[in-house]
């Protein structure tokens, strides 16, 4: 357990491996995203981490956002163990404003998939989406169509190819 001294996540308690999350402990761990997030997070009333993993981003928004609701993504269930021992130790277990969801934001109509577009946030809201799901992004990014397509919503989508990238930027442009 580390309290973060530096970064994004200064002040927040961690299940920290510190063999293998030092640049997470140290506030270095993808610090290009750092301005966008603290903007965008400063001024929205929902939002959405999909690839929550263990959950330093969903703690963030519920310390240091005013966000009325705040919604979860996570697929894995030992991360979704992290996250929630990660809630309890910065006194945040039982939120009211947050949901877990142990699913897959995507357009699948499976089972253990759920569409953004399904799960009742206010198009009308300023709204904050983070995508960091390894390749499905594009699926991410369709299922919450209807919301994007109002505005008003910071998107911050991680890729791993620039074809994906381009691809995402082409679907949020149109």
């Amino acid at each position: 357990l580390v309290r973060v001294p530096l970064g994004l996540f200064r002040g927040i308690t961690l299940e920290l491996d510190l063999a293998y999350a030092m640049q997470k402990y140290l506030g270095l761990w993808e610090t290009e995203t750092y301005p966008f997030i603290r903007e965008a997070a400063a001024r929205c009333e929902w939002a959405v981490d999909v690839g929550a993993g263990s959950g330093e981003l969903t703690l963030y928004l519920l310390l240091k956002s005013p966000a009325a609701a705040v919604h979860a993504f996570e697929p894995d269930a030992a991360e979704v163990a992290r996250l929630r021992a990660n809630l309890a130790l910065n006194g945040l277990e039982g939120d009211r404003r947050l949901t877990v969801h142990r699913a897959a934001a995507s357009i699948n109509p499976n089972p253990g998939f759920v569409a953004l577009d399904t799960i009742g946030l206010d198009a009308g809201r300023r709204g904050f989406l983070k995508i960091d799901v390894d390749g499905q992004e594009m699926h991410v990014l369709q299922s919450g169509a209807g919301l994007l397509s109002r505005g008003g919503v910071d998107v911050l989508v991680e890729t791993h190819s620039e074809s994906l990238e381009g691809e995402c930027l082409r679907f949020l442009e149109g």
